[in-house]
């Protein structure tokens, strides 16, 4: 009867060792040295596991009842705050194939007799990394059948296809892209944040249709030689590199091998858009049919954006498109979202979008959400700038929270998957120093100590609650930079 119990326990928790483990795993893109990266980064957590288990199995040898110690192992899931797992195709079938190991598991403890608590303890170890194993391979099958089935339709229907990549503003660029092309064209492109080869095949195979004349892939890559797989599947027709900077270090290991990669795309693209300001994008002399774009006046660029006046809700700006100059406003914030309308604006030239027609489509272009929008919540103006902050973006949001006339608070926890950079926190600090009326900082950024007038908490929960509390309708605009929008803004 005990075994039974025993039996029933662990089958119990280690459905929380399943979500725990595919909780982090799904948070760091499935990669499993980032997985060992998380671990590395809360050793104390690591640590009590660890100890847990060789308790466990010293003491069972007293008395297998000691054998209940385990589940304390997974009591951590509950107070995890990474997002909350999502229960996409892929996590339940692998939830699937977790549960029918277990079934197999149980018809073969009821043939073991001896040492079953020992025998409990490996299992209830290995059973995840069995089962995550296994999805792999099941994963791998329905990647190539996906693979195939997308040829077979872009081949079919003939689209043309718009490849988009850079460290940053890949969404917001896609986004301003579509807006100027829509009217003229049947357009397709990657919903949200879509920009993993996964992401482009789910794409294409449920949405692309024979009425389609042009898709937009956006295209993430975070190591060496991880463009090379889009090329063996798309054909690019029009190839755009926002610009480059130190996003995935630590995988790419240097900024060399970011531009290295990411300059593929111009590699393999029939047309190219150059960022004539970024000088880590190939020279344009490399390539026959391109159109350039510059918002730091590079007289050599066919598409020229200057930003007339800042204010708080709207840009001024002077376009020059060629050899024509136009005035509009937009209500566009910060300049790399002014970087990413250009080189919008440069596709749409490169595909014959008449130039009225992108002036006047200027004027409401709206910001992607959390990626610096202007929203009324709570009680609260905000600047809600949450998503996948940088160096660049972070000092262009703080230039526009400086536009504001009342008080200014920001929330952050500094730039996510960076290394201590005594420049860059010298500069961010000075600049939050100089800007902001109440930092409240998250966790331990690395600009912490140098920024003043601070408040520090665990969670954007907290801080947020703290705005809440002391701030609700009154005279403040709140700037909210950060990563994944997901976890700290609904």
């Amino acid at each position: 009867m005990l075994e039974v119990l025993l039996i029933l326990l662990f089958l119990m928790t280690s459905i929380f060792s399943f979500l725990d483990k595919t909780n982090i795993l799904q948070n760091q893109y499935y990669s499993f040295n980032r997985f060992l990266i998380y671990q590395k980064q809360h050793p104390l957590k690591l640590i009590y596991k660890l100890t847990i288990i060789v308790l466990s199995i010293l003491l069972s040898f007293i008395n297998r009842f000691f054998i209940i110690l385990m589940p304390l192992i997974n009591l951590t899931y509950k107070r995890n705050k990474i997002k909350k797992i999502k229960f996409t195709k892929r996590i339940i079938r692998q939830f699937i194939i977790y549960i029918v190991l277990n079934l197999f598991n149980i018809i073969f403890l009821m043939f073991l007799k001896e040492k079953i608590y020992i025998y409990i303890i490996i299992y209830n170890l290995i059973i995840y990394w069995i089962s995550f194993i296994v999805s792999i391979f099941i994963e791998q099958i329905i990647l190539c059948i996906n693979i195939k089935k997308a040829k077979n339709k872009i081949k079919q229907y003939n689209v043309k296809i718009i490849g988009i990549t850079g460290s940053f503003g890949k969404t917001s660029c896609k986004n301003y892209i579509y807006e100027l092309l829509k009217d003229k064209y049947q357009v397709l492109m990657t919903p949200k944040s879509y920009n993993t080869l996964n992401g482009l095949l789910l794409t294409i195979n449920l949405y692309l249709k024979p009425y389609h004349e042009i898709f937009l892939a956006e295209i993430g890559v975070d190591k060496i030689n991880s463009m090379n797989k889009y090329f063996k599947i798309f054909n690019f027709d029009v190839g755009l590199i926002t610009t480059i900077g130190k996003q995935h270090l630590k995988t790419f290991k240097s900024i060399a091998n970011i531009a290295k990669e990411k300059n593929k795309l111009l590699e393999h693209s029939l047309n190219v858009v150059i960022n004539l300001d970024d000088p880590l994008i190939s020279s344009p002399h490399s390539y026959k049919n391109k159109m350039t774009f510059s918002v730091r006046n590079n007289i050599d660029a066919d598409i020229k954006l200057n930003v007339i006046k800042q204010e708080i809700n709207n840009t001024l700006l002077e376009l020059k498109i060629n050899d024509c100059l136009y005035q509009t406003t937009t209500i566009l914030l910060g300049k790399h979202n002014i970087s990413n309308l250009a080189a919008a604006i440069s596709v749409a030239k490169l595909l014959n979008i008449n130039d009225d027609y992108i002036v006047n489509t200027i004027r409401y272009l709206k910001n992607v959400p959390h990626r610096l929008s202007l929203i009324y919540q709570d009680g609260l103006t905000i600047l809600d700038d949450s998503y996948n902050s940088n160096l660049i973006g972070f000092i262009n949001a703080l230039d526009v929270l400086n536009n504001a006339n009342n008080m200014k608070i920001l929330i952050t926890p500094g730039i996510i998957e960076t290394n201590k950079d005594h420049y860059q926190d010298n500069l961010l600090a000075q600049k939050i120093n100089d800007i902001c009326d109440l930092p409240l900082l998250i966790g331990k950024p690395t600009f912490k100590d140098l920024v003043n007038k601070k408040l520090e908490f665990d969670c954007f929960l907290d801080a947020y609650k703290y705005v809440l509390k002391n701030f609700k309708n009154k005279d403040v605009t709140l700037l909210i930079e950060n990563d994944v929008p997901d976890i700290y803004l609904k």
